[in-house]
């Protein structure tokens, strides 16, 4: 009873947090806003998302960097990168081809910057010719290009040089667009809320051979290092299905950056399975604030974008704003006489 209280009590304080950021973020009526210190994130490795990038570009600088003009950053695969892995990026858009659309799209390259890539496998299955034999069921539903995405959401990224210097990244797929203006600068709600991530959408996954093991890792992890789980809600095997879905989601780069974060994204990545089971950066983020950060560094709310303001995987945009899963849920139910197939997972 006097948890639930306390339950009930911190939940008002962030409800009182948040509505005190939004007077501090909400569209100021003079003509510069004080910017935190943020960079929004795209990755382009396929054609689709060069496409994509056409149409989302000039909405996010309509709906947003009109009003709050941060730096923008699109990574690509380095060469050496398209040689080491031909099949997954071989046909990876070129910096000429990503040039030509931003041009188009933006202009002179002021405020974006094409920045390149490189990974490569984890020992444990760059070392094995026969790594793909032993993938599960969900490893094997997605290519292997996906599988180098997942290592660079939960490692590359924050890495790189071309971050270093930003304190807050806000990481947009191609294929999400904003469709309406945004009311609140998104870089000062974290900032003012103190929050160390920040998602739009979270959701439950059925207990998922997508996440197979991930559990049992962290908690050996944090045994054999003699950690202390700070966010009880969510360390816990239930944490593993729970999802912040990847194609917006906005962290604290120092955070990442930080001497045990870093020290636990390479253990995870050397250990392979995000090639053999798909672990995923967006299981990976449940567990590893909920292992470092009490509940409210990511807390219960969110962006809180209205479904109006954005779209995710709209058919030309033209398609109903918000999230894209209702639709997909009536498909598949309409589908699932015919065969279970978790590809829902598929969709970031």
């Amino acid at each position: 009873m006097q948890r639930r209280l306390r339950r009930r009590q911190r939940n008002s304080e962030q409800n009182w947090r948040v509505a005190e950021a939004s007077q501090q973020c909400r569209l100021p009526a003079e003509a510069q806003p004080r910017l935190e210190n943020g960079v929004v994130t795209y990755l382009v490795t396929r054609r689709t998302d060069l496409t994509n990038l056409e149409q989302s570009v000039p909405r996010l600088r309509q709906y947003f960097l009109r009003h709050w003009a941060y730096d923008v950053k699109i990574f690509i695969p380095a060469d050496a990168l398209r040689n080491y892995d031909p099949a997954s990026f071989g046909h990876s858009p070129t910096h000429q081809d990503v040039l030509t659309v931003m041009h188009e799209v933006w202009g002179e390259g002021y405020g974006w910057e094409i920045v390149t890539f490189s990974v490569e496998y984890p020992k444990v299955i760059g070392d094995d010719p026969a790594w793909e034999t032993k993938m599960n069921a969900c490893a094997k539903s997605v290519s292997t290009s996906y599988k180098h995405m997942n290592q660079f959401f939960t490692k590359t990224m924050y890495e790189h040089p071309a971050l270093a210097k930003y304190k807050y990244y806000l990481r947009l797929d191609a294929d999400f667009s904003f469709m309406g203006d945004l009311v609140e600068d998104p870089f000062c709600m974290m900032a003012k809320t103190g929050r160390k991530f920040m998602w739009q959408t979270r959701k439950r996954i059925g207990a998922s051979d997508c996440s197979e093991g991930l559990w049992e890792w962290f908690k050996e992890y944090q045994l054999t290092h003699g950690l202390t789980p700070q966010d009880r809600i969510y360390f816990r095997r239930k944490g593993a299905n729970v999802s912040y879905v990847g194609y917006a989601g906005m962290g604290d780069l120092d955070f990442f950056r930080s001497e045990p974060v870093r020290r636990l994204a390479e253990a995870m990545n050397d250990d392979g399975r995000i090639y053999l089971n798909r672990w995923s950066d967006q299981t990976y983020y449940v567990l590893l604030f909920a292992l470092f950060e009490n509940h409210y560094s990511v807390g219960d709310i969110g962006f809180g974008w209205p479904e109006s303001a954005w779209c995710h995987k709209c058919e030309g945009m033209k398609a109903k704003p918000g999230s894209p899963y209702a639709t997909r849920r009536a498909k598949r139910k309409r589908h699932s006489g015919r065969h279970h197939h978790h590809h829902h997972h598929h969709h970031r």
